[in-house]
């Protein structure tokens, strides 16, 4: 069967928004947006009422957000949609707000077909403890990889996991061999397992090795080529369906460094968890020349705004489901977050809090109850963070934290909940910026590099393949060397 038979394929081209004529006056633009608007964003959500985040809202953002219906709510962040819904914002900051990002922010395009099932494009055999998401991201980025990569004799897979991957690259294209590489040593031996469940024609070509993919990792995984018995193929493309962290950069670095490699294809994920040196700056962002020059043109302290609560934004889950939010789900959300905001604003840096009662069982309704502290002391319970605490210490709530409780709910239970939503609006609205602003980064640095090296030329672009209702992270970054 075809696999690949009319799978959807978005069409979205990571470039320079309409109006900028360079990297440098973009990323310019975009640090002057965040210096302006970093206090949305500048603060876990945990601790936006501890930070005195409600004080920094614009009086006129607070009036607005306070009388918005809920289909105007759901509109919001959707800023190339419905002009009439911009013009009809009274508050000449928040139209200032939304056309300024409007402008940063490249405008999606892509077909009108329609997804197909996953259900039937992917073999009865692999369907098994795979979910809807995985299905629908294996797919596509299949459908990518058979475009990308015809011509290619190895494929290396970075962070294969159990194989679901390679196995349905292999299933599809025979001529293809496949070095899957895993640092967990259990999911090594897991997919070398689900693998002598496959024909043994597949077993043949593909191969499972324990390795920590680190920049310096080529001579290792020219080893396991080695000792596979896959020498002799010349052309190979790095592949990846969640290159996590810093793995999608040291997956660039790799491309540029092996020779061999031709092609690299791969989705990057949880920028969030990129590594910090000691004095706080990430090791891989910003990470290239541009988005520094004007980082330090900019004057400013660079983490500021670019924190760790920055690139957790740029991960987090898009505005594709916001629209269909109904109110008592935003209402319940809105609430969530300032409970559990409240918690941490009352306890010290000594101690942390940890929610005790399922979402599903917790009152979203009744104020009152909400409002009484022995209900709220059910909700949470507070521990401290030494290594050898007690894991949960249900007394640790004290009279003066009744009373910082009983202060803060005076001071912000009429109007919190409903603000704490605004906020989740306004991060809704700016994460494809922050989201741009990291994937940009790396084509920059790509294209950079390739101009201090003789005889090397590429092509480097990123694709939104999947459904972001599927799967916030949706980008491929797609690179080839001519």
């Amino acid at each position: 069967m075809d696999l690949l038979k009319n799978v959807y394929l978005f069409q979205l081209i990571m470039a320079l928004p309409e109006g900028f004529h360079s990297s440098l006056d973009y990323f310019r633009a975009t640090l002057a947006f965040l210096r302006d608007h970093s206090w949305i964003y500048i603060t876990p959500n945990t601790r936006f009422i501890k930070a005195g985040l409600l004080e920094k809202i614009p009086s006129d953002y607070i009036n607005y957000f306070l009388h918005l219906k809920n289909s105007e709510l759901n509109i919001f962040p959707f800023l190339h949609d419905n002009e009439d819904f911009h013009n009809g914002i009274d508050s000449i900051a928040l139209q200032t707000f939304r056309s300024v990002l409007r402008g940063l922010i490249p405008k999606e395009v892509h077909d009108s077909k329609s997804t197909p099932n996953q259900l039937e494009l992917l073999p009865k055999c692999r369907l098994r403890k795979m979910s809807v998401k995985k299905q629908h991201e294996i797919v596509q980025l299949t459908k990518v990889i058979k475009t990308q990569c015809n011509d290619i004799h190895l494929l290396i897979d970075f962070g294969a996991g159990l194989g679901y991957l390679s196995e349905t690259l292999c299933s599809i294209n025979k001529s293809w061999r496949i070095l899957g590489l895993e640092a967990d040593v259990f999911r090594v031996m897991g997919a070398r397992k689900r693998l002598r469940q496959q024909i043994s024609e597949m077993s043949e070509r593909v191969t499972y090795v324990q390795q920590f993919i680190e920049p310096n990792a080529g001579n290792a995984i020219k080893y396991h080529i080695s000792r596979s018995g896959l020498t002799g193929l010349t052309k190979w493309a790095i592949i990846g369906l969640h290159a996590c962290a810093d793995l999608s950069v040291t997956s660039i670095k790799l491309f540029f460094e092996m020779a061999e490699v031709k092609r690299l294809v791969i989705m990057p994920c949880c920028y969030h968890k990129l590594s910090q040196t000691s004095n706080g700056h990430f090791l891989n962002f910003p990470l290239s020349t541009t988005l520094k020059s004007a980082v330090t043109e900019a004057d400013t302290n660079v983490l500021s705004y670019f924190n760790r609560p920055f690139l957790r934004l740029a991960c987090q889950e898009t505005s594709a489901r916001w629209r269909h939010c109904s109110e008592e789900e935003h209402v319940a959300h809105g609430e969530q977050m300032f409970w559990r905001a409240v918690a941490d604003a009352i306890i010290d840096d000594e101690t942390e809090v940890i929610a005790t009662i399922p979402k599903s069982q917790r009152p979203n309704n009744d104020w009152s109850e909400i409002k009484s502290f022995s209900t709220f002391r059910q909700m949470y319970k507070v521990r401290s963070k030494r290594a050898d605490a007690e894991f949960l210490v249900a007394d640790m709530w004290n009279n003066e934290h009744r009373d910082k409780f009983k202060k803060v709910v005076e001071k912000y239970a009429e109007v919190g909940p409903k603000l704490a939503e605004a906020l989740t609006c306004l991060q809704t609205t700016i994460q494809k910026l922050c989201e741009n602003i990291v994937l940009y980064d790396r084509v920059c640095y790509m294209n950079e590099y390739a101009e201090t090296q003789t005889n090397l030329k590429i092509m480097v672009k990123y694709h939104k393949i999947l459904d972001e209702k599927l799967s916030p992270r949706c980008f491929a970054l797609i690179a080839e060397k001519f």
